[in-house]
């Protein structure tokens, strides 16, 4: 397994300390190879490690706290992989943008994939494009980059819009994908009041 903390660099900050009383929560995503998780059996736990937390008191006294074992449940390798490769943080209302996604055969057989986009009513972004679109032949344990154009409608945080990817090879079998990122919409106006803000700070 793969880490994706960085390990250089400080978790306190750069002077490493923390005030009395103070909380800090952290969260700690993990990778699974492809190659590992084709090997592990659907639900069964995995130990990912432990982990150790040392400190200095200002008075110079060391302390120390280890954890048990930590593990984790890996979760089934899918047939059809679709993850997220370049997605924007923040864009502004009524503006279009582009997602980059990356869509992953783990199944034993190639597949010829039809694109068909939701447009989903109230939704907050949109997916702009024609839908229905042939995508080339992707062969088994093979991967292709998706592009997608998408508008933002709505304020505050959206999620995207919901995508299926047939198998036109495979008696039109749908895999959905529903929950593939967000993105905060930001108004126009209350970005541009923002701004000003800043500006008179500055000046």
């Amino acid at each position: 397994m793969q880490s994706l903390c960085t390990m250089c660099r400080p978790v306190f900050g750069d002077d490493g300390t923390l005030a009395p009383k103070a909380i800090r929560q952290y969260v700690y995503s993990i990778s699974v190879p492809a190659s590992v998780q084709a090997s592990i059996p659907p639900g069964k736990p995995k130990t990912v490690g432990k982990m150790d937390i040392v400190w200095r008191t200002k008075l110079g006294e060391r302390g120390r706290i280890q954890t048990g074992q930590l593990k984790t449940t890996i979760p089934p390798l899918l047939e059809l992989a679709l993850t997220v490769l370049k997605c924007p943080g923040t864009v502004h209302m009524e503006q279009t943008f582009s997602v980059i996604c990356l869509a992953t055969n783990n199944s034993g057989h190639s597949m010829r994939l039809k694109m068909v986009l939701d447009r989903v009513a109230g939704g907050g972004v949109v997916w702009s494009g024609v839908s229905g679109k042939i995508l080339n032949e992707l062969a088994s344990k093979q991967s292709t980059q998706i592009t997608l154009m998408a508008l933002s409608v709505l304020p505050g945080l959206q999620s995207l819009a919901p995508l299926c990817l047939v198998d036109m090879q495979d008696n039109q079998r749908r895999y959905n994908f529903s929950d593939i990122g967000q993105v905060f919409v930001e108004h126009v106006q209350a970005a541009s009041v923002n701004r000003t803000h800043e500006q008179s700070a500055l000046s």
